[in-house]
């Protein structure tokens, strides 16, 4: 993935996946991709914004070394643990051993189960907690923790000069930046969430309340695009899905599985029938659908039919 330039001091250094076949082995993303983002913010002391899959390691590698031009990062901030993360964390840690990796309580105790309790001193280790800040010369992080949004130990960064919230796995999508650059956010990043995020609206409603009060220009989320217009409608949808209303309360999902083809007749009338109603009908068959596609459109939809088949007497 070629470099870009967020502002003049800010660059992304992420890597484009675009062989992943299941993302979390269960979620299909392909012909889609993936990427892993990481940021690199340059200022007097150099902060580098998470790292990436392992296998992803060595383009990320090159790519943090052609923006650092020769300099040291003074800081690895990780604001997730999770392999897609933290994957190549220990590359960057051992290339530059005078650099400090940033995290709260909760990352530490997961990078000491994750790589071995003796990898980093104490004194390589800055722990921060809720709203404490990192100055880095003009630019300054704030920490705001968001624990199950999606894992325990998750926090978001809001850098305060240039209003730039990094999101971690929040506002996240599916697909590359290679190849759904001009696609829509919300198809794949709705998938996402319900899948992944979905769980945790209690969190997620919490995570929206703090950034509430912030002024933010740019969403750098840990997949998926920069988000730089429209925020407002970003935050809609978030809002939206973390209550677990759906977009279209008046559409109708009907989801079913046939083992012959009567349950899908039977379903295919009913959709006629609602439709002759004037209601707004989806179909889903489960037989054909990936699973993952089938609970986005469940959410997405005010109401749900179930057409499923007797099979042994059940």
């Amino acid at each position: 993935m070629t470099i870009q330039t967020v502002t003049d001091a800010i660059r992304y250094v992420g890597v484009d996946d675009n062989t992943l076949a299941l993302f979390e082995n269960q979620y299909p993303v392909q012909p889609m991709g993936v990427s892993y983002n990481s940021y690199v913010i340059l200022d007097e002391k150099i902060a580098v914004m998470d790292s990436v899959d392992a296998r992803a390691a060595e383009e990320w590698l090159s790519n943090v070394a052609r923006v650092l031009e020769g300099r040291s990062p003074d800081y690895l901030v990780v604001t997730h643990m999770e392999p897609d993360h933290s994957g190549s964390l220990m590359r960057l840690a051992q290339k530059y051993p005078e650099m400090k990796i940033v995290g709260n309580a909760k990352t530490f105790t997961m990078i000491k189960q994750f790589f071995g309790t003796g990898e980093f001193s104490e004194d390589r280790m800055l722990e921060v907690g809720e709203r404490d800040t990192l100055s880095l010369g003009l630019h300054r992080l704030r920490f705001l923790l968001a624990p199950m949004v999606h894992w325990p130990e998750v926090m978001a960064a809001y850098e305060e000069e240039e209003k730039i919230l990094f999101s971690a796995d929040a506002f996240g999508r599916f697909g590359s930046l290679e190849r759904t650059a001009r696609a829509p956010w919300a198809p794949q990043a709705r998938r996402y969430y319900y899948n992944i995020v979905g769980k945790y609206g209690a969190q997620v409603q919490a995570l929206l309340k703090k950034i509430s009060a912030l002024e933010i220009k740019t969403i750098c989320p840990l997949h998926g695009p920069m988000l730089t217009e429209d925020l407002g409608e970003y935050l809609r949808l978030y809002d939206l899905w973390s209550q677990w209303k759906p977009e279209k309360p008046e559409g109708i999902l009907i989801a079913h599985a046939s083992i012959h083809g009567n349950t899908a007749y039977a379903s295919e009338a009913l959709k006629s029938k609602l439709e002759g109603k004037g209601a707004q009908v989806t179909m889903c068959d489960l037989t054909a659908t990936d699973l993952s596609y089938a609970v986005t459109s469940a959410f997405y939809c005010g109401k749900l039919v179930l057409a499923c088949s007797t099979y042994d007497g059940d």
